[in-house]
Order: structure tokens, then sequence, then C-alpha cells
């Protein structure tokens, strides 16, 4: 994709939510790709036609305070290549608190600063339910299931 659209505002150059495909939102925690991870519901319904089923979706809390674990060899590559900070979620400390962002060009993490992901989340507040792994378990509904 380009890099902006025919008024100059920056447009999603590939799938991870890069703009221009070097700054990565550290708030894309929150969701990507139109999904919006704790705003997801579900329900379940055993008998075929039945219109009460069972709520499978997990409780939301904004006060969750979570960090991902970093791959093995993060040291070394931060050293060598500079690599992504982990996925985080934690509550807001001031209205001012925002999650910032990932240059993938300088290698840099750019904290603080109200850089909007896919979604225009700025902050990482209640966006602890991102997935990962073989599964790819994400959203309030998948985690509730488990």
């Amino acid at each position: 994709g380009g890099n902006a659209d025919g008024d100059g505002n920056p447009t999603y150059g590939n799938n991870f939510g890069g703009v221009h495909e070097r700054y990565f939102p550290v708030s894309n925690a929150c969701g990507q790709f139109g999904k919006v991870y704790h705003q997801e519901r579900c329900e379940i319904s055993y008998l075929s036609g039945s219109e009460s089923g069972v709520d499978m979706t997990c409780p939301f809390d904004m006060t969750l305070l979570v960090e991902g674990t970093p791959h093995p060899n993060q040291d070394y590559l931060q050293n060598e290549f500079g690599v992504p900070p982990p996925l985080q979620c934690r509550p807001k400390e001031n209205g001012r608190d925002y999650a910032g962002y990932w240059d993938g060009y300088d290698g840099e993490f750019v904290k603080k600063v109200a850089y909007p992901s896919t979604l225009g989340k700025v902050d990482v507040r209640g966006c602890c339910y991102w997935g990962r792994g073989a599964l790819r378990t994400n959203g309030l509904c998948n985690f509730g299931k488990i």
C-alpha cells in the first residue's frame, strides 16, 4: 500500500498497523484487523433454537497490569538490531499517559506519545486480551471459552 491518501493522511501500509510501514502503535495490543479484543462478547446456546444461552465472555477488567514475555534472545537482538517491546496493558496513570509507538526503522520505543492504533486507541488501559501463540487466542470471548 501507499504511504498517504490524497489528503496527506497516513495510510496503513501493512497488516500489522504500521504507519508508513515504519511506526507501530503499542496500543495495537487493544485489537487489530477490525477486532476490538476487549469489546467482544459471546453466548453459547446448547439447545438448537434456544433463545437463552450461557454467556462465555471473560469478565473485562480495566485495572489489569500485564506485560508479555520477551523472546529469550531479546537482550542479544536488542543490542544488535533493536526489537519491539513486549505487548502490555496497564491502567492509565493520568490523562496524558499514552502507550507510544515502536519505530521499526530506528529500532526505538518512543514512549508517552499519543500515537493512535488502527482502532484510534492511544493507551493500553483494559487491553490485556491480545492473542499470540499457536492457538492465536484473543478477545474476551475466546479467553472466556478456555
